[in-house]
């Protein structure tokens, strides 16, 4: 589990029965925010979007995201929970994510991108007020990490407008997985997702 705030991520290591074997911070160069994390067999990888925090009310009302600054990438070996490799990635706020593998040297994870900072405050605003809207402004995306060379990027795949992607777990943790995710299919008489999509990249 993780917690981020002004001061640093903070990392849980939970045994098999709950019990807390560690818990480790690990500094921030700035304010980060995550929702969820992906991780590969060997690694957890969490993406933390840059935001600049007034207090105003609730969270989300407090928050701005901060476009013209990158994301923070910090990827924790699961045997040393206690330190992280640091890289630096171009503004995207991912709430969901798809699988993660790692092949080479290298990490690959698929999330969902929002790339407007505005709209990504609050993705469902028109389906949460019952609205059909224009749909979200997001796309499926790979976050490339190159753990020997220190570099990241990101890579826009095409397919757009869709959220919550899973997984199958069995796949082997070198190869991309098979991506499973509700979209929006023909005309929308209704603010939801109406259909179900399978993905497979290879």
């Amino acid at each position: 589990m993780a917690i981020t705030g002004n001061a640093g991520l903070l990392v849980w290591h939970l045994g098999a029965d709950a019990s807390l074997l560690g818990a480790h911070m690990l500094p921030l160069r700035e304010q980060g925010y995550l929702h969820a994390f992906a991780m590969t067999d060997r690694h957890l990888v969490f993406v933390l979007a840059p935001i600049d925090y007034e207090r105003a009310g609730s969270f989300f009302e407090s928050v701005r995201f901060a476009p013209a600054r990158g994301c923070q990438v910090a990827v924790v070996d699961k045997n040393a929970p206690d330190r992280a490799q640091w890289f630096e990635v171009g503004y995207a706020m991912s709430y969901h994510f798809g699988d993660a593998f790692e092949r080479a040297g290298k990490i690959v994870v698929r999330a969902v991108q929002h790339t407007d900072p505005d709209e990504a405050i609050s993705p469902m605003r028109e389906a949460m007020h019952g609205q059909v809207g224009k749909g979200m402004p997001v796309r499926l995306a790979e976050l490339h990490l190159d753990l020997r060379g220190g570099r990241a990027h990101w890579e826009s795949l095409d397919l757009q407008r869709t959220e919550f992607p899973l997984f199958d777990p069995r796949t082997p943790g070198d190869r991309g997985a098979r991506l499973y995710m509700p979209v929006r299919e023909g005309e929308a008489t209704a603010p939801f997702f109406n259909a179900v999509q399978m993905l497979d990249l290879a």
